[in-house]
């Protein structure tokens, strides 16, 4: 056992995740470095689990960026693990190599490598935690980053003490209390050996920039910056506590996102009950500027109106709510379909939509709607129905998607499309796959929608189409 620790400076596991884990799940991965911060956490774990029945499991990335040195790491901790008795996960990456096919920088590649590494672990060996070794000055050094940047009060609380990674798996902090020096304090005390990464002191890296210019200045202003950083993040986390709650109260009375109730709502409020509402998005993704932008959609609230965001969602004012919905979805399904497939007589497949041809005048030898609806075992939901005049067809039928400036003539006038497809109130997703029907004058049949002037037969004589939803 280690020797005495300041006072909550390492949050047992059990209390950040806030539940008793069943038997099978008690199982912590560690994020094992061979730092100072890791290696005293890998310790304090190893008596925690020890004690409380969990299995301990380490995880170690070498980001091939220090060459010789990152060896030296990775070998340190698999001594370290081998004479602890924990089993250790490892990886070596080529991070700089990855950082330049996908564009992204080092930070962001190696994040990116390390945290996919940690969630295959997690997934094969059914482990539902992950253990970092963030400390309190890497939390003010992430308050004042996102500072630099913009960001709002979330940004501003700095790294949380649990995150969750989806499907029952989430990610802790239990040093996050501790400073630095608290952090080689203990090493010193404890004989806890550990690694020096030497890329910690270069200022190429945004990070390091603030560690290496900025913290002195402020320890300059404040001996006690980093405690003092402690205090207000835990401020600002009750704050965006409470305006959350305060979200989502509002969300169980308005549970359909009625544009009319989230307009009255305080900016605070609002943009916390948006994030709820687009869950899909990742928090990171969404900043000011599209809060800004859906604040401005939601105060117009003008039916239809819509705006692209991050992670390919659009935000859409439907029949009086703000929704949110995937813009590749329709557009992947659109992109399978035809440019433009021709009609002919009996079952014709155009996306999710089944139409069928016959002529009306020998309708006893056709395709009947009660054989289409079963065919092959398929169970087709009838659509709608049309009576085309045949005389008046130019050319050969076919079926398509909505074109821009796509016009239709009925009523006498001449119609757009986009119009008409908002005034029926049809999401986005259905617009981009919609079958429109044409001969080589043009729109014939938009389904129950409109058809062009003079098509439509009497009497049920001429072509009967006949669409179904599969």
């Amino acid at each position: 056992m280690l020797k005495k620790m300041p006072l909550g400076g390492f949050i047992p596991p059990s209390e950040i995740i806030g539940y008793a884990p069943k038997k099978n799940e008690k199982k912590i991965l560690a994020a094992f470095s061979g730092g100072a911060d890791s290696s005293l956490m890998l310790h304090l774990l190893r008596d925690w689990c020890a004690e409380k029945g969990f299995s301990l499991y380490a995880a170690h990335v070498n980001h091939g960026i220090r060459g010789e040195e990152a060896i030296r790491d990775r070998d340190f901790c698999s001594a370290v693990c081998q004479r602890m008795g924990i089993e250790l996960f490892i990886l070596n990456a080529d991070v700089p190599a990855i950082a330049k096919k996908t564009g992204k920088s080092i930070e962001s590649a190696a994040r990116d490598v390390r945290y996919d590494f940690f969630a295959e672990i997690m997934e094969k060996n059914d482990i539902p935690i992950l253990a970092t070794a963030h400390n309190a000055d890497d939390n003010l050094e992430t308050m004042l980053f996102r500072l630099a940047r913009g960001t709002g009060l979330r940004g501003l609380c700095g790294i949380p003490q649990k995150r969750e990674l989806g499907g029952g798996r989430c990610v802790i902090r239990p040093i996050l209390p501790l400073t630095k020096a608290q952090v080689h304090d203990i090493c010193a005390e404890n004989g806890i050996e550990y690694v020096y990464d030497s890329t910690n002191s270069e200022e190429i890296y945004a990070r390091n920039s603030i560690r290496a210019s900025v913290l002195p200045t402020l320890r300059a202003i404040n001996p006690d910056v980093v405690g003092a950083s402690v205090r207000t993040s835990m401020s600002l986390r009750e704050d965006l506590l409470y305006l959350e709650e305060a979200a989502e109260e509002h969300l169980k009375q308005n549970k359909d996102g009625m544009v009319k109730e989230l307009a009255l709502l305080r900016r605070p409020i609002f943009n916390r009950a948006v994030l709820k509402l687009c869950g899909e998005i990742d928090d990171s993704m969404m900043e000011g500027v599209h809060l800004d932008a859906i604040y401005e959609l939601v105060k117009k609230g003008r039916e239809h109106s819509s705006l692209s965001l991050p992670g390919k969602k659009r935000a859409v004012i439907e029949n009086g709510r703000l929704i949110f919905e995937n813009e590749d979805k329709g557009k992947k399904e659109a992109s399978t379909l035809p440019e433009a497939m021709e009609l002919s007589e009996g079952e014709n497949s155009f996306g999710a939509y089944v139409l069928t041809l016959e002529n009306a005048c020998s309708i006893e030898n056709s395709h009947s709607t009660q054989q289409i609806q079963k065919n092959e075992g398929n169970i087709y939901k009838l659509f709608t129905q049309v009576y085309l005049e045949s005389a008046k067809i130019n050319g050969k039928l076919f079926v398509r998607c909505r074109k821009s400036g796509d016009r239709i003539r009925t009523g006498g006038i001449s119609k757009d499309v986009r119009k008409l497809f908002s005034e029926k109130k049809l999401g986005l997703e259905e617009r981009i796959s919609y079958p429109i029907i044409c001969d080589d004058d043009g729109i014939v049949l938009i389904p129950e929608i409109a058809v062009r002037d003079g098509m439509k037969a009497k009497n049920n004589r001429g072509i009967k189409l006949t669409i179904f939803v599969v």
